[in-house]
């Protein structure tokens, strides 16, 4: 099956952090209806590989800024759109 290579952008908290290695296995959420004060985690990505952690580290406390995962191209919209909004 096709993989592509997509990059998403995440903090201390969504990060793990620090607690993520290259080849975990991950599941990606959005937190949804926050701004409406009725919040729930919506699964975007299941069972989704980490290639890669970026190599610049936030602060002391070991966190990442991006996480680049592998997932099918049907996985990859759903992530990519969901970069850089609430996780």
């Amino acid at each position: 099956a096709d993989r592509q290579a997509v990059t998403v952008a995440v903090d201390a908290e969504s990060g793990l952090a620090g607690q993520l290695r290259p080849s975990d296995r991950v599941r990606v959420v959005a937190l949804e209806g926050a701004a409406s004060g009725e919040a729930f985690l919506s699964t975007i990505c299941d069972d989704v590989r980490i290639v890669s952690l970026d190599g610049d580290r936030v602060g002391g406390d070991g966190a990442y800024a991006s996480v680049t995962l592998e997932v099918t191209p049907e996985q990859a919209m759903p992530c990519a759109l969901r970069n850089g909004r609430e996780r």
